[in-house]
């Protein structure tokens, strides 16, 4: 009797201990900071604070350079933790509940003796919650006044004459130029227009304009087309309605199904995607690794850069491939009425067909964006990702390398960017590297398909885990 009373107590204390250890981990994992740290600092000085209060937690980094624009970058940064704060004040969390949380990082970039850009990446966890989300703002500024350079100063008369229509709001809403203001932003990274600003202010040798859009595109980003359509067509011009036109697209439909080897649900797989092109160059490039090494990806192209490289769509889909669409022009979908997210979605899915005999089967919305409009207009399944190689950020092999073998799983949809010259050297690396290590890489749709899913189950994909 005495020897049962000792087990059991022994069972007692094993059961308590293992709570104990296990609520202080949860807690432990639930009140994680994020690690964030700055990668450049070529302009100015940073300061650091660290505030620990019971409702939340902040670790901030402030500018000190000119008066004109610490005022402005740090006053954006103490609105934001402001907010968070009052917030989780009246929230008064449990216990139990992770604290509100804020950590930002500053990185300062001088792109000539006059111009500076200073961007602030901040990671906000909000009350009771326990994901962080993630912004990023950018600003330039003419350190010589101290005054902030806005994209119509960037641009000269010689450029804007190119310009039908031209104005700084045009710029931000529906060009290819990719350059952050403050909070607004037009399509994509200070990066993109960096070299360019080295030099001297853009000029028209510096881009390609195509007339009937109104799109520009950086020469060496995008690439200069070589093929353009003079406007988006209609439905009725680009689907095959004759006998010849069927038998040309089931032929590639049928290449296709024999150039894959279907994955099996036990085998260890991820899904590549890439965003944003065709490129002129490095889509091929890309295409020859993933044939070099037997695997495939899903390409989402935007209709516009289709439209200029019909020959790489084509590509693509017969060498086993999926057709991905990436909108007509990369437009926020949030921001749309149902009529134009329909015209953005079909237009891209029209000239990918024209060109690949087949319509693509799948949306990625840019910058991941939707909400219930964008859900209950796009039919097709909304492609999201669960591991961001961020290679639009980096722009560095050694770094992309890395950071996405430290984050994939069993399951994973992989996000790249095919309009990067340095996204190809690290998916030469990641392949035999993810391939060594017992994966499979796949398709979006073959992924979804091993892992004993159905497709159209869902109307948002991030990964194909259970």
């Amino acid at each position: 009797m005495k020897n049962l009373i000792r087990v059991l107590v022994l069972v007692a204390l094993v059961v308590v201990g293992y709570i104990i250890i296990d609520s202080i981990i949860t807690k432990s994992d639930k009140t994680k900071m994020p690690e964030l740290a700055s990668a450049s600092a070529e302009y100015g000085a940073l300061a650091e604070v660290d505030l620990e209060e019971k409702q939340y937690s902040v670790h901030k980094e402030t500018l000190t350079s000119i008066d004109a624009i610490d005022k402005e970058v740090n006053g954006q940064i103490e609105a934001d933790i402001k907010a968070l704060t009052d917030a989780a004040v009246a929230a008064e969390p449990s216990a139990d509940e992770p604290k509100a949380a804020y950590i930002n990082a500053i990185d300062t970039y001088k792109v000539n003796d006059r111009i500076v850009s200073v961007r602030v990446t901040s990671m906000t966890r909000k009350p009771t919650m326990t994901t962080f989300d993630k912004t990023v703002n950018v600003y330039n500024y003419d350190i010589s006044t101290g005054k902030k350079v806005t994209l119509d100063e960037i641009f000269n008369a010689d450029v804007k004459s190119a310009i039908p229509g031209y104005s700084e709001k045009y710029l931000l809403g529906k060009t290819k130029i990719e350059f952050y203001t403050g909070d607004k932003t037009s399509s994509a990274t200070y990066n993109s227009v960096k070299s360019f600003l080295k030099s001297d202010l853009l000029t028209k040798d510096n881009l390609e304009v195509s007339q009937s859009e109104y799109n520009l595109i950086l020469t060496g980003e995008a690439g200069t087309p070589e093929k353009k359509t003079e406007a988006k067509t209609d439905t009725a011009d680009t689907t095959a309605t004759s006998e010849e036109g069927a038998s040309d697209t089931e032929t590639a439909s049928a290449k296709t199904t024999e150039s894959k080897n279907p994955p099996q649900s036990g085998d260890k797989m991820v899904a590549f995607t890439f965003d944003d092109g065709p490129h002129k160059t490095n889509t091929d490039k890309i295409l020859d690794i993933l044939k070099k090494y037997g695997v495939h990806a899903t390409f989402f192209m935007q209709g516009v850069n289709a439209s200029y490289y019909p020959d790489v769509v084509k590509r693509i889909y017969e060498e086993g491939n999926e057709l991905g669409n990436h909108t007509w022009d990369h437009k926020n979908l949030k921001n749309l009425s149902e009529a134009e997210i329909r015209a953005e979605i079909d237009d891209a899915a029209d000239v990918i067909e024209e060109a690949a005999g087949a319509r693509p089967m799948v949306v990625r919305p840019p910058y991941g964006g939707y909400n219930d409009t964008v859900k209950a207009v796009v039919q097709e399944p909304l492609i999201r990702w669960s591991v961001d190689s961020e290679d639009w950020d980096s722009r560095d092999p050694d770094v992309i390398v890395p950071h996405v073998l430290e984050d994939v799983e069993d399951g994973d949809i992989i996000l790249f960017h095919d309009v990067h010259e340095t996204t190809t050297p690290a998916i030469e690396r990641l392949v035999p590297e993810l391939q060594k290590q017992g994966y499979q890489i796949v398709t979006v749709s073959e992924l979804i398909a091993a892992k004993g899913f159905d497709i159209n189950s869902q109307d948002l994909w991030f990964h194909a885990k259970p």
